[in-house]
């Protein structure tokens, strides 16, 4: 699959191979439904950007307030669960992208330090 953190500049970037979490998954034989869209460069690029924005899949909507953000930069992993476009998730906790979100798209959040 193609691994771009979100962004144009690393278009093109296929992972060599899969992450510890996607490897104990498939082991599991969850099905893989895809990757959603992730804030551009987790969004580190810039204090004023928008939240779950990304160059190369637009703006992530919050599915219950279309309006609304969807707070974090894992936001595409929330707004799925949210939509009920699949069961479960998974995003990384880097300063709000979990823990916030939950409040806005009313998720259950599993916290593993």
């Amino acid at each position: 699959m193609m691994t771009t953190a979100g962004t144009l500049a690393l278009l093109g970037n296929i992972a060599t191979e899969d992450a510890f979490v996607v490897k104990q998954l498939r082991a599991a034989g969850a099905v893989l439904l895809g990757k959603t869209n992730l804030s551009d460069l987790l969004n580190f690029r810039s204090s004023r950007a928008a939240s779950g924005w990304s160059s190369r899949g637009g703006q992530t909507k919050n599915p219950y307030r279309l309006r609304r953000s969807p707070l974090g930069s894992s936001s595409g992993s929330g707004a799925a669960v949210a939509a009920n476009l699949c069961m479960a998730a998974i995003g990384t906790e880097t300063d709000g992208s979990i823990i916030g979100r939950s409040s806005y798209e009313s998720l259950v959040v599993l916290n593993q330090p």
